[in-house]
């Protein structure tokens, strides 16, 4: 190795230095072997001095034809990689463009100018943010200020102004950089999502009609399910009129002829006469007790003759009579004016449908039963300390009061009201029954 090629590498001399050498030797290497060079018999007869100096010449010109070589080719490579980037950045689908701390625009491509509907020397050197619709310009500004300090990308939907229309909707994403100098850059990207944000609002009003639509078919729903529980109830009241008034009273008339017969009859009544004569008048008193049940099953005629609440009462009480192991508790905080009258045998079957589950299926000892009236809402509830069960099932289980349960909540709901069911194995189960008031009433 020469001395000065050692003091090269020893003192850190830059590539492009070494490159320099490089060439300087290939250029040794090629014009010792040049066939185009002086004779030998011109070399031997040139002083050693003029002879050095020839040398040097010919490898300082193949050194610059290298070098012109060189460049050629570095220059071929701009204009390709010019090239690439008139393709990668200018004509890309997206807009782009960089800007500088101030906020001014350096640099833009064709897409972003387009879609501003400007030319490009009415672009550059100008604040994006006069593009930039007057209610969002606050937004960008703080949008812009955090973007400086990060590379990663970050986005945002704004609406800048535009010569083909008052605005178009775009999503800008922007991060920071440094040019070659080192001066921070802040390098955007700009979508058009106008069409998607048409689209947006199309799909928002076609949701609002849909959600109206669905919201009035759901009322009439309400009112068709209110009028036929309606409709319904007034069919029970009148099947149990016709077996109160007819089944009833020609089970009544029966018993007495039966009775009145064997008073009357001068025949002595044997022993198995009398028995069987027993026999009858108890099927009799049965069947009567069973038309009378029926009838006050199928419409309770203390709420033709009583309040809602003292036949709420009343029902507890019978309830505690007929399961003496279930200690109740009833309060009532609600006046009687409040309850719509169409709401009235709703509560009545609820309450008696929760006092009968409890009987039947919960094995609890206490049930607290409460209705109240208060931030609008009329509040039904019936709480026990019972087996529980999951209300989760995906199957009502008929022996926890599943069908019962299923019965409530349809009572509920067409008549305006909510049901929500809270029961836990083992901890208990809570009913709650909620109504707006006022009511709306059914269309007939």
């Amino acid at each position: 190795m020469r001395w000065n090629d050692h003091f090269l590498e020893s003192s850190g001399m830059s590539d492009q230095v070494r490159a320099a050498n490089e060439m300087r030797r290939a250029a040794e290497v090629l014009a010792q072997g040049d066939p185009a060079g002086p004779p030998d018999s011109i070399e031997s007869a040139l002083p050693v001095e003029m002879s050095r100096v020839l040398h040097e010449l010919r490898v300082h010109q193949i050194e610059l034809e290298m070098q012109n070589e060189e460049l050629r080719r570095s220059q071929m490579e701009l204009e390709a990689s010019h090239a690439r980037y008139f393709e990668l950045y200018d004509l890309a689908p997206i807009g782009y463009c960089t800007l500088n701390e101030q906020g001014l625009i350096l640099q833009a491509n064709i897409c972003l100018t387009s879609l501003l509907g400007e030319s490009r020397d009415k672009v550059v050197k100008r604040p994006l943010s006069d593009f930039i619709h007057p209610e969002d310009e606050d937004k960008f500004h703080l949008y812009r200020r955090g973007r400086h300090n990060t590379k990663h990308p970050d986005s945002m939907e704004l609406r800048m102004l535009c010569t083909q229309a008052p605005h178009v909707w775009v999503k800008l994403e922007a991060s920071g950089r440094q040019d070659p100098k080192g001066t921070p850059e802040l390098l955007v990207t700009v979508t058009d999502i106008t069409g998607l944000k048409l689209h947006e609002d199309l799909l928002g009003k076609f949701n609002m009609e849909l959600e109206t639509k669905v919201s009035t078919r759901t009322r009439q729903i309400e009112r068709m399910s209110s009028r036929m529980l309606q409709v319904q109830e007034d069919e029970c009241k009148r099947i149990a009129g016709e077996l109160h008034d007819s089944l009833g009273q020609s089970l009544c008339a029966i018993r007495l002829m039966v009775g009145m017969m064997v008073e009357a009859s001068p025949i002595k009544w044997s022993a198995a006469g009398q028995e069987l004569n027993a026999t009858v008048m108890t099927a009799l008193i049965d069947a009567i007790e069973e038309v009378r049940q029926i009838s006050m099953n199928l419409r309770p005629t203390r709420l033709d003759n009583l309040s809602i609440l003292k036949a709420i009462s009343l029902l507890v009480g019978k309830f505690q009579v007929a399961s003496p192991s279930i200690q109740v508790t009833s309060r009532i905080d609600c006046e009687e004016e409040v309850i719509p009258e169409v709401l009235k045998i709703t509560l009545f079957r609820i309450v008696q449908e929760a006092l009968t589950n409890t009987a039947n299926h919960s094995k609890a000892t206490e049930l607290t039963l409460t209705l109240r009236q208060a931030e609008g809402r009329l509040t039904l509830t019936a709480s026990d300390n019972g087996q529980g069960f999951n209300p989760m099932a995906a199957v009502p289980d008929a022996s926890l009061g599943g069908l019962g349960l299923v019965s409530m909540r349809e009572r509920a709901e067409f008549s305006g009201g909510t049901l929500e069911v809270n029961s836990s194995l083992g901890v208990g189960t809570q009913i709650t029954a909620s109504w707006p008031l006022p009511l709306e009433r059914p269309s007939p």
